[in-house]
Formats: structure tokens, C-alpha cells, sequence
């Protein structure tokens, strides 16, 4: 009854009215707790893409550095070492459990919290009180339109992060947007670009600025990126073992992010070089086939460009995309989404991905018109030849574009046509292990149902090998 009445209020709800409400619950969350923050370092990540591997690197060089630390990112949360996962589809937590989490990390004598922070999360208090130490900004691309109504609306609401004078800012000046955020105060401040050139048209205002980080001598494999960073302490050469050229960038944001902690450039470099996978970001799938399975979190216009630039070292024969795009959020970009993958894929399967309230089919609709008939190539085989029972929402449009609202049924059907030497990319969910569907019944009308996006890969995967 009280969730009914909820849904029936909130569309109705003035922004103002909500806000206040927000506000107060944020207030009230940070004194219920103590302040959690007065008392550890609280680092804020911010950015469209990239914040969750960030994070992780970040956890990684403070361990390595002897601090004792907690992390709070869109796929888990870790205190002194203990980690679980994150299965509930938000990135920053709600004030309380925010205020929680920060006082629990106090108590287990956690000196460092590193937060995913979103835009929505700023709007909405969640991080009222927290005193953010280090403030890092990765990028800012089409998102989240549909909650902010236009692209400065979301900068915006980004730059919030860095308005209360932090002590330290780290900005990516490769993104457009970076001279708005470098001009923002802070006590020093870290600009960083995969590229000197950025550096030097981009800085803007130069107050309180301490140092300048780029790269040098990229080398780029299938399995890694091998790059020297430059910074304003010295250079060093690092390993990263993490795959595609978007990664030296989340390094970089790294690394200063440390510089401003005064940590060692060899320890720097030794945390960086730790991190072997990050769950569902660029995670193969191998059980043995000849073709290469990789499944990403991308969801995004941005991050679909560097997966596929990412890939484009190991390509040997034919893409294979399965894709949709997510409901209940920014509609625009759907059809961008399409026109990528068709650019880029040999074969393009548009499927289910956290439809919430919305009809799925509608949704992959949408992302189909972004596919022009003239990007898409046939393939050497053309048959189809699927072990599983197909439903009437499985279409196949031509021997290239497949629409199938079964998710399982769409990696299966990839695998299924995948052939020696192919890559077949899953994009979407990567390390989710919970689906959005619709119920008028549940708060907010959707419900979230097991669904383990590398599980079912491998589950799926062994069936096709076991059939071959």
C-alpha cells in the first residue's frame, strides 16, 4: 500500500518540494552518523565513464602506500579488505547508507574512502556534509539528458563536486569541458592528458595550479598499455596491465590523485601495475573456443567509441555486438548507440538491457534506428543455427541485424555465429549481477531479478563448445 501510494505521488511531487526533502534527509543522515568524514580522507570520483576503474586503481596505489582503505564504486564496496558486491543498480549510495558506510570504514580504522560520486547524487544531498579531501573529474559525454534536460545542466551538476574548495583537484583536460573545472579552486591541483599538446591549450586559469601529468612513449598491446608518465616529480614507466588506450587515462587521473597524497611515483607505479581486471570493464570470457568473448559495462555514445577502439588491435576476422540500451533513462542516446555498434560490428544483436518500466521491444526499436542499411556487411556464413527455442520477440532483420528481447537467447545466438578468429562483444551490463523489469507492484514500478552477465557467458559459451 505505502509503495502504491508513493508511485501515485511522485510524478506529482514539485522539483522544489522534492529537494527540500532530499536536503533534509542528507542532514539528517550526516548527524545520525557523527560526521563519518570529519575524521578519514574522503576521495570524490566524478565523471561519465570511467569512474569505477579509477577508483579501483586509486584503492590500490593507497594500499600499496600502507594506508588502510574503503571504496565505494558502481559494481562493489570494500572496507579494511572486506568486500561485497553492489547489486543495487546505484552508483552513490542513498545519505544513509552513505553516512553508514563512511562510519563503519572510521571504525575499522580506515584512513582513505574513495566514492564513485554521480550527478544525480550531488543534486539529490546524498553527500551533504562530506568534506571531499580530493575531488577527480574523468569526463563528461552523453547521459543522464533525460534527468538534467541539456548538457550543461549535467556539467553542472557535475562541477558541484568541486565547488567547496577541496584541497586537491585532478581534471582531465582532454575533455571539453575541462576548463570549466580547472578554474575552480582548490589548493593544488593536478591537469592531466594523455597528450602534452592538451596541456597547453586547455589549462585556463592557472590559480592554485601544482602540476601538469602526461604521457610519453605509449606502447599498446591486445593484453596491455605500456606508457611513461610525466609528472611534475619525475617520470616513471608503467605497465598498465589493463587493456585499451582510455585506461592510461583513468591512470593518469590516478596518479594524481596520489601526487596529491605525496605518494612515492614507485609506489604509484607498483598499485597501478596490481590491478589485473577490473570486473566486467574489457573482461574476457575464455573457455577454451577460438573466437575471443568480452563483456564491458560501456553504455554510453563515449564509452562505446573507446571499446571498440579498445578491441581494434585483436580484430582478425568479423565483430559480433550484442547490445540494447537502458530503459527509464536518457532516450537520445539510444539510436547513437546503434549507429556505432552497426559502424563498427560485422553483426549487430540488439537485445533486452534494464528495461525498467519501459516495453523492452520499444526500447530496441529506438536503438535500431541508429542503423543505417548501408554500414552493414554480410557475413561468410549467413545461416543461423540457434539451440535454444526462438520467441516471437526474436527477429532477424537481414543475415546482420538481429533484434531478440531474450538476453540469454541473444548471447547465445552470438556465440552461435561466431567463427575462428571473431570477436564477440557483449556491452551493457559487465559485472551486474541484477536485471531492472518491470512491475507495477514494486516502488518505482520495477524489480530487480538475478542476472549474472558473465555466469550466463560462460554457461552459454560451454553449451555452443559442448555442441560444436
Amino acid at each position: 500500500m505505502i509503495t502504491t501510494i508513493k508511485n501515485l505521488l511522485r510524478p506529482i511531487i514539485p522539483a522544489w518540494m522534492l529537494n527540500i526533502y532530499h536536503l533534509k534527509m542528507g542532514i539528517l543522515a550526516v548527524f545520525w552518523y557523527g560526521l563519518p568524514s570529519r575524521k578519514i580522507k574522503v576521495i570524490g570520483i566524478t565523471g561519465t565513464n570511467g569512474k569505477t576503474t579509477t577508483a579501483h586503481l586509486v584503492n590500490s596505489i593507497f594500499k600499496k602506500a600502507g594506508y588502510k582503505t574503503a571504496v565505494a564504486t558502481t559494481i562493489d564496496f570494500e572496507i579494511a579488505g572486506k568486500t561485497q558486491k553492489n547489486n543495487n543498480k546505484m552508483t552513490t549510495m542513498s545519505p544513509f547508507a552513505m553516512q553508514k558506510f563512511l562510519r563503519e570504514a572510521k571504525n575499522a580504522g580506515c584512513k582513505v574512502a574513495i566514492i564513485e560520486v554521480t550527478s544525480h547524487a550531488l543534486l539529490q544531498h546524498r553527500l551533504w556534509g562530506i568534506k571531499f579531501d580530493t575531488v577527480a573529474l574523468t569526463n563528461i559525454t552523453h547521459d543522464h539528458l533525460d534527468y538534467h534536460k541539456n548538457f550543461n545542466e549535467y556539467k553542472y551538476a557535475k562541477m558541484l563536486l568541486f565547488v567547496n574548495n577541496p584541497r586537491v583537484s585532478v581534471v582531465n583536460l582532454d575533455d571539453p569541458s575541462a576548463p570549466d573545472f580547472a578554474k575552480l579552486k582548490a589548493s593544488k591541483k593536478y591537469l592531466y592528458s594523455v597528450n602534452s599538446k592538451s596541456i597547453r591549450d586547455n589549462s585556463g586559469s592557472n590559480s592554485g595550479l601544482i602540476g601538469e601529468l602526461y604521457t610519453r612513449k605509449i606502447i599498446a598491446s591486445p593484453r596491455e598499455v605500456m606508457f611513461t608518465a610525466v609528472t611534475p616529480i619525475g617520470e616513471v614507466v608503467i605497465d598498465n596491465q589493463l587493456p585499451g588506450k582510455f585506461n592510461i587515462s583513468n591512470s593518469l587521473c590516478a596518479v594524481g590523485v596520489a601526487l596529491g597524497s605525496d605518494i612515492a611515483l614507485e609506489t604509484i607505479r607498483d598499485g597501478i601495475e596490481e590491478i589485473k581486471l577490473v570486473r566486467g570493464r574489457m573482461e574476457k570470457v575464455d573457455e577454451g573456443q577460438n573466437f575471443t568473448v568480452i563483456i564491458d559495462y560501456a553504455h554510453t555514445p563515449d564509452a562505446f567509441e573507446k571499446v571498440f577502439d579498445a578491441i581494434a588491435p585483436i580484430v582478425r576476422a568479423r565483430v559480433i555486438t550484442v547490445h540494447g540500451a537502458t530503459g527509464a533513462r536518457d532516450k537520445t542516446k539510444r539510436p547513437i548507440l546503434g549507429t556505432i555498434s552497426a559502424r563498427h560490428s560485422d553483426i549487430v544483436i540488439i537485445t533486452n538491457e534494464d528495461p525498467y518500466h519501459e516495453p523492452p521491444m520499444t526500447i530496441m526499436e529506438e536503438v535500431k534506428k541508429g542503423i543505417p542499411v548501408s554500414s552493414r556487411a554480410k557475413p561468410r556464413d549467413p545461416s543461423i543455427s540457434v539451440g535454444m527455442t526462438k520467441s516471437a520477440n526474436y527477429k532477424v532483420l537481414n543475415e546482420t541485424l538481429f533484434l531478440i528481447e531474450d538476453r540469454r537467447l541473444a548471447i547465445r545466438t552470438a556465440l552461435e555465429l561466431a567463427e575462428p578468429r571473431d570477436v564477440v562483444l557483449i556491452l551493457g551490463k559487465g559485472a551486474e549481477e541484477v536485471m531492472a523489469v518491470a512491475d507495477p507492484k514494486a516502488d518505482h514500478g520495477y524489480k530487480l531479478i538475478p542476472w549474472n552477465e558473465r555466469e550466463i557467458v560462460k554457461e552459454e559459451l560451454n553449451k555452443v563448445l559442448r555442441s560444436k
